[in-house]
């Protein structure tokens, strides 16, 4: 830590730790030292270091467990924290892929519903039921193995990141 930078103390901690795992002095899948044995290191207050730690997590340099400390990430190449798919990003990518097929499937109840109605008149072409039910379905089987294949990849991703792993 230099005195006269005029960078925030965390800022500068994690680009101290961002130069060590870079440099190869961490290696992937190494245990950092603990926070407060890293804070003494530095001559930082504990929750200044767990704000770098934080930050290089976001980053994704490092992967930080509770109870188990902070473990250097593999680089992988095009792998950053910009392009990699969050939790939350996935979470709300599959909330919406449900709200498109409860929309789906609300057009097709209005399709079924008018197919009825016509059947009941006499002008009820009954292919049309059948193109819709054979659309319904296919909705609903793009939709499930979108998020089938989403969730495979979170999780090969997350067991991936554990160390050990």
């Amino acid at each position: 830590m230099t005195p006269n930078d005029p960078r925030p103390p965390y800022v500068q901690v994690a680009d101290d730790l961002r130069a060590a795992i870079t440099s190869g002095r961490y290696a992937p899948g190494e245990r950092l030292p603990s926070g407060r044995d890293l804070a003494r290191e530095y001559g930082v207050a504990l929750m200044t270091m767990q704000r770098a730690l934080s930050a290089l997590a976001e980053e994704g340099h490092v992967a930080l467990y509770k109870s188990r400390g902070a473990f250097v990430r593999s680089a992988e190449p095009g792998d950053s924290a910009e392009t990699r798919p969050t939790l939350a990003g996935l979470a709300r990518e599959v909330s919406d892929l449900r709200a498109t097929v409860q929309a789906l499937e609300g057009r097709l109840d209005q399709l079924e519903g008018r197919a009825e109605a016509e059947q009941v008149a006499g002008q009820s072409d009954a292919t049309m039921t059948e193109h819709a039910k054979a659309f319904q379905r296919q909705a609903i089987d793009a939709q499930a193995d979108y998020e089938l294949t989403q969730f495979v990849a979170e999780a090969e991703r997350a067991k991936s990141d554990r160390p050990g792993a």
